[in-house]
């Protein structure tokens, strides 16, 4: 099954990354954009509201420049000749009063037109508190001299109303342009919203709830159901490693029923020849000769060790797949072991020609039912897929502190990219089925074995012209 999700089809590079990313970006742009431009706003409705601050006090500082002129007019009529000391002393505060207000009237004119204009007046209120101050001045003359500031604050005044009536216009056309640019930049940025969720209801919501729908129902039993892949992005990907993990669970499940099928027939055939064998034995033992009895009792024998071999296959898959292959190992001679199994090989099969050779010592620590099992599953293996005929040949040497176990045939071969499969449980290459029947767990429980000892298995093959199969495992300490 990893194996099939590795071999998922490679997709290219996410849009979905790219598209959130953007999306994103694209919203806190637009949020950029509206904060800058209220903060532009903020400011220019600020400056134009000290603006508008600014010629209300000037206003207000002309009113009271006029007032304070108005004034020491009529304290200069009032003491006419008189020399009134009390009355001097007060129109000279009043001037006093007016030349301070005229510093403010000067401070508070900042630009090109309003300095000349604070100029003129500050000019015409000097020249009529000049007047005012000299006895000699005529009643017409400190009138016409009044009446001059009177018409220059008159201009002022109205100057700052139209700057006030300006400014409040563009205020009002700041405020409109603001709201109108937040109400844009609004719609756009909930239309832009709007967008980015319905594509990602329709790249990551819908997807999701698709996959969840097929993985409820091929987790009720439809092996069929299947993710629709919509998009080459990581949805995408993730459907298709659903399907080919739907697909792995699949195959494994069509392994695993055949594997039931293949089992109950291997069972059957060594029962029904025990079966048969034991039947006749016991009502026809008195009748049968001894070399006939001999032969019924050696095919039970041969029988049940099948199914115990099938059992033994069986049992050392469950325990791989739990982690849980115990070993009983005790120093053995593999040399004596593989001659013995040839033997008894050679004795049976009929249709293969059998071949050893096997060194005088080669001592290893090992659970000798466990590698009988594996030499008997190589053995089989060679003489399943090879046609009647064809020689089989097995050796044991050592080399490197190792023994070296290697089973030869002139059989059908495996092809390059189906050695890859060849170690997984139930799996059986197409090519060769139709050959012998089999569970697919023989060389499974093999690798598991030889690798449980420490030792290592190749496979060396060519289609046509036969297989090697070499396994090595750890000799035996000296003492």
């Amino acid at each position: 099954m990893q194996q099939n999700i590795l071999a998922v089809r490679q997709l290219p590079p996410s849009g979905l990354r790219r598209f959130i990313i953007g999306w994103v970006a694209v919203l806190v742009a637009g949020f950029v954009l509206l904060g800058s431009g209220l903060s532009f706003s903020i400011g220019r409705l600020h400056a134009q509201t000290e603006k508008i601050y600014k010629d209300s006090q000037s206003l207000q500082v002309n009113h009271q420049l006029e007032a304070d002129a108005l004034a020491a007019e009529r304290l200069a009529l009032l003491d006419k000749n008189q020399n009134d000391t009390r009355r001097l002393a007060q129109r000279n505060e009043v001037i006093a009063d007016g030349q301070k207000t005229l510093l403010i009237l000067n401070d508070l004119s900042q630009d090109a037109i309003e300095r000349p204009m604070a100029a003129e007046i500050a000019r015409r209120f000097e020249a009529l508190t000049s007047g005012l101050q000299n006895p000699a001045t005529h009643e017409a003359q400190q009138q016409l001299l009044l009446d001059d500031l009177l018409k220059t604050l008159g201009k002022h005044r109205t100057l700052q109303r139209q700057q006030m009536a300006q400014t409040k216009e563009a205020s009002a056309r700041l405020d409109r342009l603001t709201d109108n640019w937040v109400i844009a930049l609004l719609l756009i940025s909930s239309l832009i919203l709007l967008m980015g969720v319905a594509e990602l209801w329709q790249r990551i919501f819908k997807p999701a709830l698709e996959l969840e729908t097929a993985a409820r129902a091929f987790g009720g039993g439809n092996l069929k159901a299947r993710a629709i892949v919509r998009r080459p992005d990581e949805m995408g990907r993730l459907n298709e490693t659903f399907n080919a993990m739907a697909q792995a669970l699949s195959d494994r499940e069509k392994e695993r029923l055949h594997f039931v099928a293949t089992v109950a027939h291997d069972l059957k055939n060594p029962l029904v020849v025990i079966c048969g064998a034991a039947h006749l034995l016991e009502n026809k033992s008195e009748v049968l000769p001894p070399e006939e009895r001999l032969r019924w009792t050696k095919s039970i024998a041969r029988n049940a060790h099948q199914m115990e071999n099938l059992i033994g296959d069986l049992t050392d898959s469950v325990q791989n797949e739990t982690g849980q292959l115990n070993l009983h190992c005790a120093p053995f001679d593999l040399a004596v072991l593989t001659r013995e199994v040839m033997q008894d090989q050679a004795a049976s099969v009929q249709t293969h020609a059998l071949r050893w050779t096997a060194e005088n010592r080669c001592l290893i620590n090992a659970d000798k039912r466990r590698i009988e099992r594996v030499l008997m599953n190589l053995v089989s293996n060679a003489i399943k897929y090879s046609p009647a005929g064809r020689e089989v040949w097995v050796s044991v040497t050592t080399t490197n502190n190792h023994a070296l176990l290697e089973v030869r045939d002139e059989g059908a071969g495996i092809a390059p990219d189906e050695l890859k499969t060849l170690f997984r449980p139930f799996a059986r290459l197409e090519r060769t089925k139709s050959m012998a029947q089999g569970t697919g767990l023989g060389l499974s429980s093999v690798k598991k074995i030889v690798e449980a000892h420490g030792g290592t298995i190749e496979v060396e093959s060519q289609v046509e012209k036969g297989t090697t199969v070499r396994v090595k495992l750890p000799l035996a300490a000296k003492e």
